[in-house]
């Protein structure tokens, strides 16, 4: 009895410590305001360059680091976000973010409403590309819109594209992804063509 009462002591004191450290973590995640935020990601600067800038604003580094790809946790109109940082190798340059919310379970509804908004503050720092908005939401999806974004039968998507004389150099979109999330991708357009 008395072991299993230390097993059960020692339980509580270990999620106890987890919990302290989760909401250290949430303590250092600095609440973003999209319009502040899409000034922070730029591409072709280099990762280090990048990520400096983002953990300065209140991101945290989250998974693996050294990769293609690198995750950071951080928070935009309150909620939990992961923003992905895809870059052309290791310590190499950043041709892409994507800012993936999460908020799966919210509603279509409150999620459209949202996307709206976003693209409004987004079309204000864009106002020389406006964006044009691409929907497909049958009928018979409504009140099952996660199943038909799994699907791919649903869609919803912002898109900005930005030329110069002679070709695309950058694309921004807001969506709803197939796990019925919210997520804004930056790509530069020649960064990405000279990798494939």
């Amino acid at each position: 009895m008395t072991y299993l009462c230390r097993v059960k002591g020692l339980k509580k004191i270990a999620l106890l410590g987890l919990m302290i450290v989760c909401v250290g973590l949430k303590a250092q995640v600095k609440n973003q305001n999209i319009t502040d935020l899409l000034s922070l990601l730029e591409t072709d600067v280099t990762v280090d360059e990048s990520k400096k800038r983002l953990l300065a604003n209140g991101f945290i580094s989250k998974g693996a680091v050294g990769s293609k790809q690198e995750n950071l946790f951080g928070m935009v109109d309150s909620i939990p976000v992961i923003l992905t940082l895809r870059k052309t190798h290791k310590k190499g340059k950043v041709w892409g973010y994507e800012l993936l919310w999460n908020n799966a379970e919210t509603g279509w509804v409150k999620k459209r409403a949202y996307i709206d908004q976003l693209a409004k503050s987004i079309n204000v720092i864009n106002k020389q590309n406006p964006s044009f908005l691409l929907k497909t939401l049958p009928q018979y999806c409504i009140g099952k819109e996660a199943d038909c974004f799994a699907d791919g039968v649903a869609q919803y998507k912002y898109n900005w594209y930005f030329n110069n004389e002679l070709v695309r150099i950058k694309e921004m979109d807001i969506k709803v992804t197939p796990t019925f999330q919210i997520a804004i991708s930056i790509t530069n357009s020649l960064m990405f063509a000279k990798l494939n």
